[in-house]
């Protein structure tokens, strides 16, 4: 068996959660000079390392390897610790978006910051349920309806109090579009009449009811990749009628 041989049976690995794209692109174009099996590397660089290589050599990854899983959580519930130390308001019951230094700069509390807040478990369980009356208050600056996905993701912490309240505020926010004639989802409340006149008519980041009525609504959620496992748990119930089809590449998933 020649060298090209056995090369063909090898995968060029690195694997360092450490490393960096130059490194990565060394071993991409490694893999296609000696024609090496595969480039197995970290799974963050998957898609920007299919691109590079534009299909001269096949990319792969490791998953499930929890080595130091341990250790990332560590680092994720000392940071969330320190942002709700420093950020969180008790007398409002929310989160400020930036720390201010310099007294002539105003703090401000937005909708989006409070639910990035809640979505990435900053806020502890025992601050949880004042955090989202706080957000479903009205006082804080108001979400944008592109990022309003964060907002009822967060409030759905909570689905019995705020499923409600969600769809309140879809038939609100979409049902005005649909009121106005809109055949597609706007940008913005305002349409086109937003951004000096250049708001757009029809924006996928919009098509949040689409997510809400098939997460919470029919309650449907993969398992694994592709739908090939999956839950079914309607979140959102309250005397509403659901009726819903999901295509997966393994069957169509029919639901009510």
């Amino acid at each position: 068996m020649n060298q090209e041989k056995i090369l063909s049976y090898v995968d060029h690995t690195l694997l360092s959660p450490a490393a960096r794209w130059d490194e990565i692109k060394q071993i991409c174009d490694d893999g296609i000079a000696y024609k090496t099996a595969s480039v197995c590397i970290p799974p963050c660089y998957v898609a920007q390392a299919r691109d590079y290589v534009k299909g001269q050599v096949k990319i792969c990854t490791v998953i499930g390897d929890f080595s130091e899983a341990e250790k990332y959580k560590k680092i994720r519930d000392d940071l969330n610790h320190c942002i709700h130390k420093n950020f969180w308001n008790a007398e409002l019951s929310a989160y400020k978006s930036s720390l201010c230094f310099e007294r002539d700069i105003p703090v401000y509390y937005t909708e989006l910051a409070n639910s990035l807040a809640v979505c990435a478990g900053v806020c502890p369980d025992e601050h949880l349920s004042k955090a989202l009356e706080t957000l479903a208050s009205g006082r804080l600056l108001k979400i944008t309806v592109s990022h309003a996905r964060y907002k009822y993701d967060a409030l759905m912490k909570e689905p019995d109090k705020w499923g409600n309240y969600i769809m309140d505020e879809i038939a609100e926010i979409w049902g005005n579009m649909l009121y106005q004639g809109a055949t597609s989802f706007w940008e913005t409340e305002k349409g086109a009449k937003d951004f000096s006149l250049s708001g757009s008519m029809c924006h996928g980041w919009s098509t949040i009811p689409i997510y809400i009525y098939f997460r919470y609504c029919l309650g449907i959620y993969p398992d694994s990749p592709g739908f090939k496992e999956y839950t079914i748990k309607p979140l959102i119930k309250g005397g509403y009628k659901f009726l819903g089809e999901f295509n997966t590449p393994f069957e169509k998933i029919i639901l009510s």
